[in-house]
């Protein structure tokens, strides 16, 4: 009682546990656990004791319980040992929770779902003279982006980078980041008869002295790491730099990038990628081919 004194007024779940029952036990608190706290904001938790000398759990020692929270609508929990006991009785057996965490745990299972997996529709489009059905995924919670992979667009890559640079400004060096942006990247650099240098998301094993930046991504919760060689680095080093993605979300998309590229010594002579989103469009150091409404 004293318990539920202090905790009046506070928005709390409620938990009365009972394990391990070694005895009949009256329910009589239940009433006003409900009063003070709503039976959305309570849980009840039975249990009977788990070891080689376990005293048997009797069915009259928890009767009482299961009818009280059954008549006041409790989430009721029976741990997995009391099954074989409350079926043999009748007894439904339980495994409920409160509301607030069934509704935590759908929130959270949702927002994992967009997270890892939500892909909502196709964005088509038309680039090159080639129709690309463009992925919409949701990577974090109240966000979409346009995904493009161009691996095994062999075409679309070509052409993409012989428009790009007829449009782009002068530049001594091409630089992205594994994986999505190489491709377009190489393909520049082809044309362009620049080099082309490309962060890595390990160290490999030919690189030595190597520079480490760690970039927060809109695409992740964590940090990530990326890795130049010593002579990669070099190469950036007083350059005009070209960083190269194939799609751009925000204006702030590639800022990371361009992080590593100062770090390097270099800087950036504008940001290029194949698609970019409305907001992207509108900087003046970000190329494209293709708005994104």
């Amino acid at each position: 009682m004293t318990l539920i004194e202090k905790t009046k007024g506070h928005l709390v779940t409620a938990s009365v546990v009972y394990q391990p029952v070694l005895e009949y036990i009256e329910p009589v608190h239940l009433d006003e656990l409900v009063k003070t706290f709503g039976k959305d904001h309570c849980w009840v938790i039975i249990g009977g004791e788990i070891n080689v000398n376990a005293v048997p759990l009797q069915d009259e020692w928890i009767k009482d319980i299961v009818d009280k929270c059954v008549k006041l609508g409790i989430p009721l929990k029976m741990q997995p040992d009391l099954r074989p006991l409350v079926t043999a009785k009748r007894y439904t057996f339980y495994e409920q929770e409160p509301s607030p965490i069934r509704e935590s745990k759908a929130i959270r299972k949702k927002n994992l779902v967009k997270k890892n997996a939500a892909i909502s529709e196709k964005y088509e489009t038309s680039m090159a003279e080639s129709n690309q059905k463009l992925k919409e995924c949701a990577p974090i919670d109240k966000l979409d982006v346009a995904s493009s992979i161009l691996y095994s667009e062999a075409e679309m890559i070509v052409e993409c980078a012989k428009r790009l640079l007829a449009k782009l400004p002068d530049f001594d060096v091409i630089f992205s980041a594994e994986t999505k942006g190489t491709p377009l990247a190489y393909e520049i650099s082809r044309q362009s008869f620049k080099d082309c240098i490309v962060a890595h998301k390990s160290v490999k094993m030919y690189m030595n002295d190597t520079l480490e930046v760690a970039v927060k991504s809109i695409m992740a919760e964590k940090k990530k790491k990326f890795y130049l060689s010593a002579e990669e680095a070099d190469k950036l080093n007083g350059k005009r730099v070209l960083i190269v993605d194939n799609v751009i979300g925000t204006a702030e998309a590639l800022n990371d990038l361009e992080f590593i590229v100062e770090m390097a010594g270099g800087s950036s002579a504008g940001k290029v990628a194949v698609f970019a989103e409305s907001e992207a469009v509108n900087n003046s150091s970000i190329i494209c081919l293709e708005q994104l409404i």
